[in-house]
Parts: structure tokens; sequence; C-alpha cells
């Protein structure tokens, strides 16, 4: 299956080298990884989540299953159809050292999720210029979003949560 082949991949190879022993979440208590495939319709702002840090989702959801160690978080991004300039993924440069920016929590879809309450002008978030599988991986404490499709076509992309054992 597509874990077992990610497992043994290059890149999941490159990662251990860089980080060390890891597993990939399983936030939707599945039993499994959980990977995420996202599909960004053209104009859709449906399709896309609000700027966000993942770690509130962690905070929000103590129900996360975690492994049996000490761990700390990253996530990784993946683009495998984007238009540069179009399409991918907001981030505000620097905000997982930042201090000020207030949220709160609400349950929407059955799970708590977070709520910006900084005001957005608060923030300047950049669209990164990423290649198509280019991988992004950033701190869980970086405020980042989905950018609205301005393309064509579907954006697509993989993501997915590291833990990765504290030494």
């Amino acid at each position: 299956d597509f874990v077992d082949w990610f497992l043994k991949s290059e890149f999941a190879n490159s990662l251990k080298m860089k980080y060390g022993e890891f597993s990939i979440s399983d936030e939707d208590n599945l039993g499994w990884p959980n990977i995420y495939w996202r599909l960004v319709r053209p104009k859709e702002s449906t399709d896309i989540g609000p700027l966000h840090r993942d770690s509130w989702f962690w905070e929000l959801n103590k129900h996360f299953p975690k492994p049996g160690y000490n761990f700390t978080r990253l996530k990784v991004w993946i683009p495998i159809y984007s238009e540069n300039g179009l399409n991918g993924l907001l981030v505000e440069p620097f905000s997982h050292l930042r201090t000020d920016i207030r949220w709160k929590g609400e349950l929407r879809d059955n799970i708590r999720k977070p709520v910006l309450i900084t005001p957005r002008n608060k923030l300047k978030p950049i669209l990164l210029d990423t290649e198509e599988g280019e991988t992004v991986v950033f701190n869980d404490n970086l405020i980042h979003g989905g950018a609205l499709n301005k393309a064509e076509k579907c954006r697509v992309s993989v993501e997915f949560t590291l833990l990765i054992r504290k030494k």
C-alpha cells in the first residue's frame, strides 16, 4: 500500500537520516498512519483550510493517538499538481516563534477545530513558490493554510504529520 511504499522510499530514508526515528500520526484514530490527499477545486473557497497552527488541533483534541515515546511534530506538505502563483500553501514566515497570535477552539464536523482570533491584518502570509513534487517540511506551530485556487484545474497535494522520537 501507499504507506508501506512511502516508508521504504528515498524521501522517508532522508527524513530518518535528518530527524531520526519517526512515525506518521493517526489523528483520525483509524488504526493506521493518516496520509491525506487534498483536492482544491478552482475558485472554491470551501476547499481550503483557514490559517492555523497544527499544534492547536493537538491542544484541542487530547484523544489524538500518540506513540509510546516522547515526540515532537513536523508537518509534511507535497504539491502533486499545482501552478505557481495561482494556488498552493500560504505560510506566515517565522510565525512559529510568535507568541502574540490569539485563537480559540470550536466544535465543527465532530472535531474540535481552531479559529484564528488575531486580525488578518496583523498577519502577512505568503504563497510558497513550490514545484510539483517538492516537499515542504515545517514546524507544527507555523501559521499556514490553503490559498484559493485561481488556476483552471484542481490543485492536488499530499500532507501528513511526522511524530519524531525525541532523543
